[in-house]
C-alpha cells in the first residue's frame, strides 16, 4: 500500500518541519511514503488529491493541515464540509494541527503544532491503519477460509469479543468519543446495542475451538431481543462510567430509537416505524483485519438480510462513508441524497436504505459454510 501525504500548512516554519518528518523513513517502515505535495492553501491540497488520487485503488492519502481547526464555529462547519463533501469517496485520512489535542466532527487526529516528533510519528502510524481499512482488501483465495459459520450471537461471551473487536476497529478509525473514552473500557458499546440483533462470522481457531473473525447488528424498532438486553445489563454492572454513558445516550436517541432517524430529516419512515411498520439500522459490519478479502462481510450481510426478511422488517437503514456505499447497492441498498452527523462517531456519513423484499446482488457461495 502507497501512502501519500499532501501538507496543507500556512505557517512557512511548520510546513518545513513536516516536510523533513515526511522524508524520515523512519516514519514509515512497513509503508512506502511519498509527499506528493505541500501547500499553504487547504483548498489546493483538496484539489489536488481529488485530481491526483482519484481512482487509485491501493493510494492511500493523509492530509496534515494548521487550517483543518479553527478557532470559530462557523469557519470549523465550512471545513467539515469540504472534508466530507470533496474527500468522501476517497481513501483519505485527516490530521490538524492546532492548539492541544482536540475531539473534531470529520477530522480523524487533531495533535499540537508543537507535538514533538514521536508524537508525530505514533499519530501518522494510527492514520496509516485507518487507511488500510478505507483501501479495498487484496483479494484472496476462499479455499484458506473452507470452514466457517454466519449466525446469530448466543453467549454474553460472543457478545463481548464482538465489542472487543468493535472497539479495535472503531479506536483505529477514531468513531470513539472524548465521553466513551472517560469510560475506559475496552467494549464498544452503546445504547443501541440492547435493542440489537447481533451476528458474528465463526471459523475454526489454531488452538481449537471457534473464533469471532467478523461481526455486525441491526437495531430494531419493533422489541427488544431477550438476550441483548441482559447482556448489556450484565457489562453496565461492572463500570459505572459505562452506564452514565448509555443512559446519556438513551436520553438522546429515545425519541428515535434508530440513530439514522436522528441523522437523517426521515419523517414519514420515523411515523411508520413507530406505527404499523418494523424499521432496523444495518451497522457495525466488521471484519477483523487478517480475515478480510475473503468475501466475509458480503456474506455476512447477505445473512442479516435474509435473516431481516424472516423477521418481517419493512425497511432497513445504514449510515456509511460514501467509499463503502458500492458494498451495500450489492445488497439492495439505495442513497436516500441525505448526509448526515452520525451519532456518537463524530463523522459525516451518508444514509441509504433497502425496502422488503430485500433483494441481493451477491453471488452466494463465495464461501462454503460447513
Amino acid at each position: 500500500m502507497e501512502i501519500h501525504v499532501v501538507l496543507a500548512i500556512a505557517d512557512s516554519d511548520l510546513r518545513s518541519k513536516w516536510k523533513e518528518l515526511c522524508k524520515s523513513r523512519v516514519t514509515t517502515p512497513h509503508y512506502d511514503i511519498t509527499l506528493l505535495q505541500a501547500f499553504s492553501s487547504l483548498a489546493d491540497a483538496v484539489n489536488a488529491v481529488q485530481q491526483q488520487v482519484s481512482g487509485f485503488t491501493t493510494v492511500g492519502v493523509i492530509i496534515v493541515s494548521d487550517q483543518l481547526t479553527p478557532s470559530d464555529a462557523a469557519n470549523q462547519s465550512e471545513v467539515n464540509e469540504v472534508i466530507s463533501e470533496h474527500l468522501d469517496d476517497l481513501p483519505v485520512a485527516t490530521l490538524g494541527l492546532g492548539e492541544r489535542e482536540l475531539w473534531i466532527t470529520d477530522i480523524d487526529q487533531v495533535i499540537s503544532r508543537t507535538a514533538t516528533y514521536s508524537v508525530c510519528v505514533e499519530t501518522l502510524k494510527r492514520l496509516f491503519q485507518k487507511l488500510e481499512y478505507l483501501l479495498p482488501p487484496t483479494n484472496r483465495k476462499t479455499d484458506t477460509l473452507s470452514h466457517y459459520e454466519v449466525r446469530p450471537l448466543q453467549t454474553l461471551d460472543e457478545f463481548r469479543k464482538a465489542l472487543k473487536l468493535r472497539h479495535e476497529v472503531y479506536d483505529i478509525m477514531g468513531y470513539l468519543s472524548e465521553a466513551y473514552y472517560r469510560t475506559g473500557s475496552k467494549l464498544e458499546l452503546n445504547w443501541c446495542d440492547s435493542f440489537s440483533q447481533h451476528y458474528g462470522v465463526f471459523t475454526e481457531s489454531k488452538a481449537g475451538g471457534s473464533e469471532l473473525i467478523a461481526t455486525g447488528r441491526v437495531v430494531l424498532t419493533d422489541d427488544n431481543p431477550e438476550l441483548s438486553v441482559g447482556w448489556v445489563n450484565s457489562l453496565i454492572k461492572t463500570n459505572r462510567l459505562l452506564r452514565r454513558y448509555i443512559e446519556s445516550q438513551q436520553d438522546a436517541l429515545a425519541r428515535f430509537r434508530l440513530p439514522a432517524f436522528e441523522a437523517f430529516s426521515l419523517q414519514e419512515e420515523l411515523g411508520k416505524a413507530f406505527d404499523t411498520q418494523v424499521w432496523g439500522e444495518l451497522s457495525r459490519i466488521i471484519v477483523r483485519r487478517e480475515w478480510r478479502g475473503y468475501g466475509v462481510s458480503k456474506n455476512l450481510i447477505r445473512f442479516i438480510m435474509d435473516d431481516m426478511a424472516s423477521r418481517k422488517v419493512n425497511g432497513c437503514l445504514l449510515e456509511c462513508l460514501g467509499l463503502h456505499m458500492p458494498l451495500y447497492k450489492q445488497h439492495g441498498y439505495r442513497s436516500i441524497g441525505q448526509r448526515g452527523e452520525s451519532f456518537g462517531i463524530g463523522k459525516t456519513m451518508v444514509g441509504m436504505r433497502a425496502d422488503a423484499p430485500f433483494q441481493s446482488a451477491c453471488k452466494k457461495g463465495i464461501l462454503r459454510a460447513q
